[in-house]
């Protein structure tokens, strides 16, 4: 804690009792609440709601209101702070003081707050979940970017469109692997949120899956780890499942052991290649978002991740909270760790039963179940459709669709997959989309901004 920091604190709210314009100065760098004195914080946010109602501040009218407010005269003391304030000279270095300050005092009240959960009754891991989320609160609201102007934004817009244009038309973003899905998105881009959303059995896992293979076993797979949260699957199923999609292998022919000389052959190189790829996997039941951004840092610390792949959004922890309000924070604290790794991460979600009463039963935006902060939060929204899981009779048997139903900074449309799930993997569809007049076409939807 820093010594003096209330005399700090009457420094600022007197040099901005002396010059009002200041405020503007130290209001992005602090809030009332980060002043430890009472008397401060109460002058503070009386001059922040002086202020936006454009009321003139001085060492009257602040005086005023506060006896107004408060029936406590001070007129005496306002006026001694806006005397003895040295003025806006040093106003912005004695506001990262008290910021500090207010970090500090909150974070020692998180660290006695952890210690007497330490004694509850709550579980172990009730306990560790609700101190990361003492710290993580913390460390979210100690982030801040401030304005800056389209000058200084545009060195950043020159470097990108540089790497852009070196790419000689190729794929700008980290490749999934699936080309007609890399044409339409440019290829998954950094810190963006891509929810794939399905009901059951329309392959939501395999494809993330797939992705993550394409990644990780392809040219950047050396650029960083692919890491995977499944709340659902054990690690050894998962494993199991890549080692078939990698292979080519029956996943039922390896689930009864009954592998053909052939699999053999292939299950050996491509556990191999498994083995050498950087990919991390985490299987925990429950995990809450600040967990997994908490998982997720430690893995940073130990090298660059490539992509993150959860599985699936409403098996996370959410505590007490109620569906529809946990899912929204779960959804922005999402969005948050792609920030914070500077990767994709892609999210697999269910949908609500209300697909089920339609007679297409292709998915919209309105399916999501849950919350509308998820499609407010997310890039990219895709829905996996199956025909056939519908309609025995489906003339598209073997085939699938990813229906791109928002893109932020790209077109909508749908994409078009062989299914080959007997080895738990999605392939390019040869013929594109051209022949399926029933589907939407791709790249034809809108722009979203």
């Amino acid at each position: 804690m820093i010594r003096n920091i209330i005399y700090v604190e009457q420094s600022i709210i007197g040099a901005v009792i002396r010059n009002s314009d200041l405020y503007d100065d130290v209001s992005d760098i602090i809030c009332p609440a980060d002043f430890s004195g009472h008397f401060n914080f109460e002058l503070f946010e009386l001059i922040s709601l002086m202020l936006e109602d454009s009321e003139n501040v001085d060492v009257v009218t602040l005086s005023t209101a506060y006896e107004n407010k408060t029936g406590r005269d001070h007129l005496s003391e306002i006026g001694t702070m806006a005397k003895n304030s040295s003025g806006g000279a040093n106003i912005k270095h004695y506001a990262g003081l008290v910021k500090k300050n207010s970090i500090e005092m909150k974070l020692l009240k998180a660290g006695q707050d952890i210690i007497a959960m330490a004694d509850s009754g709550q579980s172990t891991a009730d306990k560790i979940n609700a101190a990361q989320d003492m710290v993580m609160s913390l460390a979210d609201k100690n982030v801040t970017t401030g304005l800056r102007t389209t000058k200084e934004i545009m060195k950043d817009v020159v470097v990108e469109m540089d790497r852009r244009c070196s790419m000689d038309g190729s794929i700008i973003g980290l490749s999934t692997g699936i080309d007609q899905l890399d044409k339409m998105t440019g290829g998954l881009q950094e810190a963006d949120l891509f929810i794939i959303a399905g009901r059951p059995s329309m392959g939501k896992t395999t494809i993330a899956m797939n992705i993550g293979e394409n990644v990780a076993l392809g040219p950047n797979g050396k650029d960083g780890a692919v890491l995977i949260y499944s709340l659902e699957m054990p690690d050894r199923k998962i494993t199991e499942r890549s080692i078939s999609s990698t292979g080519r292998i029956s996943h039922s022919n390896m689930k009864s052991g009954m592998l053909s000389e052939a699999e053999w052959n292939k299950f050996t190189p491509a556990s191999a290649a498994l083995i050498n790829a950087n990919i991390l996997i985490d299987d925990s039941a429950g995990m809450s978002v600040n967990e997994m951004r908490s998982k997720t840092r430690r893995a940073m610390r130990k090298g660059n991740i490539s992509l993150i792949i959860i599985d699936y959004l409403q098996l996370m922890d959410y505590g007490d909270a109620q569906e529809v309000q946990a899912l929204t924070s779960i959804s922005r604290g999402l969005k948050a760790m792609a920030k914070d790794a500077k990767c994709p991460v892609i999210c697999l979600s269910q949908l609500s039963r209300s697909v089920e009463q339609r007679p297409d039963k292709r998915p919209i935006l309105s399916d999501l179940r849950g919350s509308g902060a998820i499609e407010q939060d997310a890039d990219i929204v895709a829905f996996m459709y199956r025909d056939e899981y519908y309609n025995h009779d489906s003339p598209d048997k073997g085939l699938a669709e990813m229906i791109i139903a928002k893109q932020r900074d790209g077109e909508t449309g749908t994409v078009a997959l062989r299914s080959r799930l007997d080895q738990m993997r999605f392939e390019d569809h040869p013929e594109g989309l051209s022949e399926k007049e029933n589907w939407h076409t791709a790249g034809s939807g809108k722009f979203e901004y």
